[in-house]
Formats: C-alpha cells, sequence, structure tokens
C-alpha cells in the first residue's frame, strides 16, 4: 500500500485501506452508522464485518461542521473517512506506524501550538465573487484556477491579504488590465 510521509513517519491513507479491503476480504462488509447528529456534529461508528455477519473491528469518529477547510462542507463525509480508517486500522491494516488516518495526523500536527488565524471573512468572498462576476468572469477562486493563482488566493488566505487582494482586482478591472 502506498503511504504519505508525516513528521518523517509512513501513514496509510484511507483509501488505500479501502482498496486493499475490498481487493483481500471478498464478502466482507463496511458499514457505517451515524451515532449522533446534532449542534453541528457528528458521531459515527464504522464496522468490519466478515463473511459470517460477525462483527471483527471497529473504529469511532466525531467531526464538528466548520472545524477545519474540509469541515466547513463536508464535515459529515469526512467523519465517515475518519471512522473507516479506524476501523479497518483496528482490523489490522494499514496500521505500521498509528492507527490514525494521514489527515487526522496532518490536522493534529497543524494545530499544535499554531496561532488562531483570521482567515477571509464570508464578506470578502462575496466581494471577490461580484468582482469577477462585475469583470464578466467565472467566479471560481478553487486552487487550481488561473485567477487563484494570480492572486495567490487559498482557503488559508487571511483576512488581511483579502484586503489586499479585493484592492488589487478593483487597481487591475479599473485600469482596464485583464483579470
Amino acid at each position: 500500500m502506498k503511504s504519505v510521509k508525516i513528521k518523517g513517519k509512513d501513514y496509510i491513507e484511507v483509501n488505500e485501506r479501502l482498496m486493499y479491503f475490498r481487493d483481500n476480504y471478498d464478502g466482507y462488509r463496511l458499514i457505517t452508522e451515524i451515532i449522533e447528529l446534532k449542534n453541528d456534529r457528528v458521531v459515527m461508528k464504522a464496522s468490519v464485518i466478515d463473511k459470517d455477519g460477525i462483527v471483527i473491528a471497529t473504529g469511532h469518529a466525531y467531526e464538528k461542521e466548520g472545524s477545519t477547510y474540509i469541515n466547513k462542507t463536508s464535515y459529515i463525509e469526512n467523519c465517515e473517512t475518519s471512522a473507516w480508517g479506524r476501523a479497518l486500522g483496528n482490523f489490522g491494516i494499514g496500521i505500521d506506524t498509528a492507527i490514525a488516518s494521514a489527515d487526522e495526523v496532518v490536522n493534529a500536527v497543524n494545530n499544535q501550538d499554531a496561532e488562531p488565524v483570521n482567515l477571509m471573512t464570508t464578506d470578502q468572498k462575496t466581494q471577490l465573487h461580484d468582482l469577477l462576476i462585475d469583470a464578466g468572469l467565472e467566479p471560481n477562486l478553487d486552487n487550481k484556477s488561473k485567477l487563484a493563482k494570480k492572486y495567490s488566493i487559498s482557503a488559508s488566505t487571511t483576512a488581511e491579504q483579502a484586503s489586499k487582494i479585493i484592492n488589487q482586482i478593483n487597481a487591475d478591472f479599473a485600469s482596464g488590465q485583464q483579470l
């Protein structure tokens, strides 16, 4: 299985664990159930079930809506993936160095001693979106778009950077420069 290096250690990502499981355990199932879904949080349990219907391993996960960039829109899906990773890890797949998924490790490392970042506000995102529409452009600000690259717009754009970007786009648009 392919792994990623995080802080010098190899971690097997959940998609690799899942492919290995499907390729090597014919007749086994991986099921997920929502244990709790309320107040913008979800708790899930994933279970590995053998051919005879016996639960062989489980894994639990908890996610809070908006707690990370991915959780702004996909906290339920992210929770399910984490639960799968833990259940498959507890089953013995991909645990050479850790049960946690690579994403969980990255989040933990990133949150250690992290200063709170004042990210771009919803108003700033709306302003950027409207500016691009006014310029007759597709308001695509994902990390792969030309505009996002040109103006260094990303999920980690701070409020201060967003103000500068908005001013720059306004200036470029006003001067007739092609965006």
